[in-house]
């Protein structure tokens, strides 16, 4: 792994997408999305634990994403299919 940056705060950004989208698709799949929910999601503290770590190094994403190596890209790739896979595979056990 690059000595630089790291993948830490662009798998925080990943987790907190990945985070929306289940709730989002769980949401819209139940009595539909409005803004209560919204505010339902952004007072979960899970959910605010969450917003904290993406957000805390957000600005670092696209220098992480600048220098990463070979096993970097494929460790973030990973992570991706796999933020994905859980999203997706909630929404089956939600239905």
């Amino acid at each position: 792994m690059s000595e630089n940056f790291g993948t830490k705060e662009t798998k925080e950004v990943i987790t907190l997408v990945a985070a929306i989208a289940g709730f989002v698709y769980s949401e819209i799949q139940g009595d539909g999305l409005d803004l209560s929910d919204v505010g339902k999601l952004f007072l979960d503290s899970e959910f605010q634990v969450k917003i904290a770590d993406a957000l805390s190094g957000v600005s670092l994403v696209s220098d992480e994403l600048a220098d990463l190596d070979t096993l970097e890209t494929f460790d973030v790739a990973r992570f991706v299919l796999d933020a994905a896979e859980n999203v997706v595979s909630s929404a089956r056990n939600a239905a």
